[in-house]
């Protein structure tokens, strides 16, 4: 792993290129959703969710020569890359069942009073 400030910069990069050839306009908007589970973008009014996963690099210690499962992974200090991928985008939850205030107020215009 390389320091934090530089992992970031490098997710950063890869979730702007991503969405960047998703959306194919300039990104206005990021926000990570978590610990960086979900990142959603926008270009103006468009918008995508990309999830994001990181990929150590480094080699397999083998005891006897024959299988990784009987090894050690052993991580290489500065390796690795992260891999972004499009995820469907939730629902607003406001748009799915107005609550409490509007939920009140559409009622009453509904029942004509």
């Amino acid at each position: 792993m390389k320091a934090p400030e530089h992992e970031r910069v490098d997710l950063l990069y890869e979730v702007i290129r991503r969405a960047t050839f998703e959306l194919n306009a300039p990104i206005d908007r990021i926000e990570v959703i978590g610990n960086a589970e979900r990142v959603d973008c926008w270009a103006g009014s468009r918008q995508v969710s990309l999830a994001v996963d990181y990929a150590q690099g480094g080699q397999w210690e083998f005891e006897d020569g024959s299988r990784p499962t009987l090894g050690r992974f052993q991580p290489t200090v500065g390796s690795g890359s992260w891999y972004v991928w499009v995820v469907p985008s939730p629902v607003t939850p406001s748009l799915e069942k107005p609550h409490g205030v509007i939920a009140r107020t559409l009622a009453r215009f509904r029942r004509g009073g």
